[in-house]
């Protein structure tokens, strides 16, 4: 009887050099601790007996994931007009676009998280 040695998988260190390294670390879910939840709508009009209550995340957080995995990420933003923007997302050299809504900052949070999604990012919530 003979036994054969398997090699172990080399291990990928953060951060790494391509998008089929980086998919699975930025697909990879947050703790629970690092998402927050908030109420998307109430019903009825008035006096609500009831509601529908979404799990976000922060931009920062975002942000904390693509430094860790693809430094190199860069992003570019078209103002649509006060309340829509475009996001150009680019990690590896590969883009991806989505648009947000919102006012201020939230504006081109909404955006950067959407975009980041198209990577996989967040995809959990």
């Amino acid at each position: 009887m003979t036994t054969e040695t398997v090699a172990e998988p080399e291990a990928v260190t953060l951060p790494v050099d391509t998008l089929r390294e980086a998919i699975p670390y930025l697909r990879r879910p947050f703790t629970i601790n690092a998402v927050k939840f908030k109420v998307q709508a109430t019903w009825p009009k008035g006096e609500p007996t009831g509601g529908l209550i979404v799990a976000y995340m922060d931009a920062r957080l975002v942000t904390e994931r693509l430094n860790a995995v693809y430094p190199e990420w860069d992003d570019d933003y078209l103002a649509i007009d006060g309340k829509t923007m475009w996001c150009k997302l680019t990690i590896c050299g590969v883009t991806h676009k989505d648009v947000g809504e919102g006012t201020g900052k939230a504006l081109v949070s909404d955006a950067f998280k959407r975009a980041a999604v198209r990577f996989g990012v967040g995809v959990s919530l």
